[in-house]
């Protein structure tokens, strides 16, 4: 569960090191390149590809399905994949692929109900 998307990280262009450190959590070593490319806002669905859009549908934007991936410095990996995402509004569905990098003390286990 993310609990602040003010949080987001849009456009961070991952490092030397933030690759090594996301690629030993991983069996999938192309996962690391997915999350470069999926993470950053231009590869995003229409209504949350800028900063303006997003500004306007933050709380829209938390009804999102995430699920961790991976944990790097003091970020965190989530994917937002499109199967899990049906429910949400046009323009918000992720064609494809979709990764957000946050601030790790903003991503926090589901309660179990």
């Amino acid at each position: 569960m993310v609990t602040d998307i003010a949080e987001l990280y849009s456009t961070y262009k991952l490092t030397k090191d933030d690759r090594q450190e996301l690629s030993s959590q991983f069996s999938n070593k192309s996962l690391v390149d997915q999350i470069a490319t999926y993470s950053l806002e231009e590869n995003w669905p229409d209504a949350v590809n800028s900063l303006n859009e997003r500004l306007k549908v933050r709380a829209t934007m938390l009804k999102y399905h995430f699920y961790k991936v991976g944990t790097f410095g003091n970020k965190t990996v989530v994917a937002v994949p499109a199967s899990k995402n049906r429910h949400m509004p046009s323009g918000f569905v992720p064609a494809g692929a979709m990764y957000m990098i946050l601030k790790n003390n903003v991503v926090i286990p589901k309660p179990v109900k």
